[in-house]
């Protein structure tokens, strides 16, 4: 099935996703070895691992930014490696968010400019594009910092209009990596609590790549990604479980 754009009810369905990167030395190394992943609408799901296990890689083939080696990723009824690139370009421009580290705004440009951005690029009425992106800046706390360029605001303070930026297409996939990697815990908090609130109140899906774990005990779940495959986090499970036995105690 070709892509259109269509409100996603079957979720993201990964499966045996292999992906092989060869060094410079010509040495083959292989980061993800048969990964398999599903995220249900209205879920949010954080990825740990250490460094260089393949998270980022991991998001770039969700997003359609690499291709795989072997597997399938499929959102909703939309197998993505069977798009062409402007099916691709199309994909991420409608329904798929990303958010980085880094913010990657338009100095030149304020901050509600930067949200309004990608509903000009869609060719939205200005002054609507600018009241949406307003109403996503309240959404992350800087509705009083809405006119001021980016340049003069805090880093904290950046990734909240990179955020406000990337969830005012209204996507159904988020897909964010390493979103609070240098921020204080305050902000990293409140960046964690809009998007697994984005995602439950317009059941949407998040795909969040972190070393936080006070992000990622905000998800609904936590998979590690060691040797090139998910597994389910050691702190969930003791988490089930002691709800299994909460409940067996219950009259």
């Amino acid at each position: 099935m070709t892509w259109s754009s269509q409100k996603i009810t079957e979720g993201l369905h990964v499966f045996d996703l292999r992906k092989t990167f060869v060094s410079p030395a010509g040495q083959r190394i292989e980061v993800l070895r048969g990964l398999s992943l599903s995220v249900q609408p209205g879920e949010s799901v954080a990825i740990m691992g250490a460094s260089g296990s393949g998270k980022s890689t991991l998001l770039h083939l969700l997003g359609g930014l690499d291709e795989t080696d072997h597997g399938s990723i499929r959102i909703g009824q939309c197998e993505i490696g069977s798009l062409s690139a402007t099916q691709s370009a199309y994909l991420r421009q409608s329904d798929i968010a990303f958010v980085f580290q880094f913010h990657y705004l338009l100095g030149d440009l304020t901050a509600v400019e930067n949200v309004a951005m990608p509903l000009l690029i869609r060719r939205l009425n200005r002054r609507e594009a600018l009241d949406r992106a307003e109403v996503l800046l309240a959404d992350v706390g800087l509705e009083d910092r809405a006119n001021h360029p980016v340049t003069h605001l805090s880093g904290g303070e950046q990734q909240r209009v990179a955020v406000a930026r990337a969830l005012v297409t209204e996507p159904q996939l988020i897909l964010a990596d390493e979103p609070t990697g240098n921020l204080d815990a305050a902000i990293s908090d409140d960046i964690a609590r809009t998007l697994v609130n984005y995602t439950r109140r317009h059941s949407g899906m998040a795909v969040v790549a972190t070393h936080n774990r006070d992000l990622a005990h905000r998800c609904d779940r936590i998979l590690n990604l060691q040797e090139g495959r998910l597994h389910e986090s050691i702190h969930e499970l003791e988490q089930r479980s002691a709800h299994t036995r909460h409940l067996g105690k219950r009259p």
